[in-house]
């Protein structure tokens, strides 16, 4: 198992409890996004399973350490990811829940989202 320490402070959790959201920005190597401008769109799974992407985004020191402030220790980092971009004007889907809809009040989950196009992460 790999050490993370947390990086949010007790006034961040409660930003991040109150808010919904929280923002990294411009904490992704500049290099590694102009790398990731040419994956392709529909099924991620392959390309977030690589070391590369692993290490430069979902273990990026800052991401990591969010999702250990929020879930704990033993957080599990994602093993598949859908391309949510789209090019062409496209029939949107109705509300759906992506499958996270947990009963209680802790925080159990996240969505992390990569944009790399303008470089930032966004936890919901």
């Amino acid at each position: 198992m790999i050490h993370v320490e947390p990086t949010l402070n007790d006034k961040q959790v409660m930003q991040f409890i109150h808010n919904g959201y929280i923002t990294l920005e411009n904490i992704i190597d500049a290099d590694f996004n102009r790398e990731c401008e040419s994956v392709q769109g529909g099924h991620l799974s392959d390309f977030v399973l690589t070391d590369e992407f692993r290490r430069e985004v979902l273990l990026h020191p800052e991401v990591a350490g969010v999702a250990r402030s929020l879930l704990g220790a033993n957080f599990l980092v994602p093993t598949s990811a859908h391309h949510h971009l789209f090019e062409a004007a496209h029939r949107g889907q109705t509300w759906h829940s992506d499958g996270i809809t947990e009963y209680g009040y802790g925080i159990t989950h996240l969505q992390c989202y990569y944009y790399r196009s303008v470089g930032f992460i966004h936890f919901w």
